[in-house]
């Protein structure tokens, strides 16, 4: 008896099985046929461009001739940037040595504003002590003529190294300033 229920349950779940196994496929159909199916005079938005394209491939060829164009001008505009980029670091280089060009030369002028007008002051100098000098200088010759007419006394001696020291003082001081400038 056992054995009969055994058989009779593997059977019954055959038997059950298949029927659920046809119902289901027939359900499936329905669903497909009616359901699940869009009319032909019905588009949706995101069947659009399956709707446009023919069936025979030759969109598939014109957008694989467009993603080749777009991937050319990918790597154009990747070579376009570094001849740029290095065009860019060779103008800032130039830029740069311009730059310390244009400050040297800005120094150099300084420098030289400065020398022009030390050499103004030099010669100012030089004119007002060859002015000083000279009657100072004509003096002493007299005095030289003089005494070697005659002999000095110790007054006119201690008089003419007097202003022979005022004389030196006046050089050495001007000699000083022009060092210090």
């Amino acid at each position: 008896m056992i054995i009969c229920k055994f058989l009779f349950n593997i059977l019954f779940q055959e038997r059950y099985t298949q029927a659920a196994e046809t119902n289901f496929s027939k359900f499936g159909l329905y669903l497909k046929e009616k359901i699940l199916t869009v009319p032909e005079h019905i588009l949706l938005p995101e069947d659009a461009t399956h709707a446009s394209s023919s069936t025979d491939g030759s969109d598939l060829k014109v957008a694989r001739e467009k993603f080749d164009l777009l991937c050319a001008r990918a790597k154009e505009g990747k070579l376009q940037r570094a001849a740029l980029q290095v065009n860019r670091d060779g103008l800032q280089e130039v830029l740069q040595r311009q730059e310390r060009a244009l400050k040297k030369m800005r120094t150099l002028r300084e420098k030289a504003k400065v020398q022009d007008a030390v050499d103004r002051e030099t010669e100012l100098l030089e004119k007002k002590l060859r002015e000083e000098l000279r009657p100072l200088a004509e003096k002493v010759e007299n005095n030289l003529t003089q005494t070697r007419d005659f002999p000095m006394n110790r007054a006119d001696k201690r008089k003419l190294e007097g202003q022979e020291a005022v004389v030196k003082k006046r050089f050495r001081t001007e000699e000083e300033e022009e060092n210090v400038e």
